[in-house]
């Protein structure tokens, strides 16, 4: 009885995220999806602040995040600004971001960044694959709370109205952590979409000590439509 419950409830939030994302794209126009194009529809709330702990831009998102108890979720503090940042740009311009002073690039081109710390122990990467996709965000997004709850997995919006889905990743054999964020535009006729990745690398077993950091770096993300 309660996983019919559930299924029922997760089709009412699927209902709701087609309603909103419907009428996004009414307000935008019905144009389609630019070829180089990495967001989804505009959310209703497009005054939320652009910070990476924020789940209330939209009724669906809200609706969505239910699905997933608090406690099992990454659980990132309301990010700050970072001090004596340095400002970045990224993906044409379009994507913009700040790292801590003593960052610096590794490597990049025109949709590949990375940044590291002095010790190397943390970096940041930026990715734009024109990726093929089957299924919609939502679809995704079940798929992981049901057979993977180990990476912690919520709707986050970047960037104010920027929707995707937030992982959490541990590997002990590799002593590797991560945190993981990816956008779900629409595909185009073709099946592809240009996806966006932002990854944060930290210290295994340092989330508690870094996930003020960890939040900072996503609430400055800027993402220009």
């Amino acid at each position: 009885m309660k996983n019919k419950l559930s299924l029922l409830k997760f089709g009412s939030v699927l209902a709701l995220l087609a309603l909103s994302l419907a009428c996004g794209s009414a307000a935008d126009g019905g144009g389609g999806n630019s070829s180089n194009s990495i967001y989804v529809a505009k959310e209703v709330n497009t005054n939320a602040a652009p910070s990476a702990n924020s789940n209330a831009s939209s009724p669906a998102m809200n609706a969505a995040n239910k699905l997933v108890e608090a406690e099992k979720t990454i659980g990132l503090p309301p990010a700050n600004p970072i001090e004596k940042g340095k400002p970045q740009k990224f993906y044409l311009n379009t994507v913009s971001f700040t790292v801590p002073a003593n960052w610096k690039r590794t490597m990049s081109n025109d949709t590949y960044v990375r940044f590291a710390s002095p010790d190397k122990k943390f970096r940041l990467m930026m990715n734009v694959m024109n990726d093929k996709r089957e299924g919609d965000m939502m679809q995704e997004f079940k798929k992981i709370i049901e057979e993977k709850p180990e990476k912690k997995a919520s709707l986050r919006a970047l960037g104010g109205d920027t929707l995707g889905i937030l992982i959490f990743y541990e590997s002990q054999k590799d002593k590797s952590n991560f945190i993981y964020w990816e956008s779900y535009p629409p595909p185009n006729s073709e099946g592809k979409a240009p996806v966006l990745s932002i990854n944060v690398f930290f210290p295994y077993g340092e989330f508690e000590q870094h996930k003020q950091l960890i939040s900072d770096i996503y609430g400055s993300i800027g993402i220009k439509k």
